[in-house]
């Protein structure tokens, strides 16, 4: 297995499958990772003079994420990104992309 795979479950189970092919995935790569994404519309509209406190996160997360989820069309166009996304990270052999 040519993969750095560390957890001993992973590469236990890779090991009793050898059919099947990982494929180098970057590592916490955000160009794959939309949830970034998501995160980063639940906090634009945080007001920067806010302390981050966990009360802090509550009031502002909770009515944004609530506004994000009336908006299905959004997350669904992040979900129908993926394939873009993934073929994007394949020609930059898993370099940055413009995501």
């Amino acid at each position: 297995m040519s993969f750095d795979y560390r957890a001993h479950a992973v590469r236990d189970w890779l090991r009793a499958r050898p059919h099947m092919q990982p494929i180098l995935w970057p590592a916490n790569s955000p160009d794959l990772n939309w949830i970034e994404n998501v995160w980063g519309l639940i906090t634009l509209d945080w007001e920067e003079r806010f302390e981050r406190t966990r009360e802090q996160l509550e009031a502002n997360v909770i009515p944004a994420w609530n506004r994000l989820t009336a908006r299905p069309d959004i997350l669904r166009r992040l979900a129908e990104s993926m394939p873009r996304r993934m073929q994007e990270v394949i020609e930059n052999n898993g370099g940055p992309t413009h995501y």
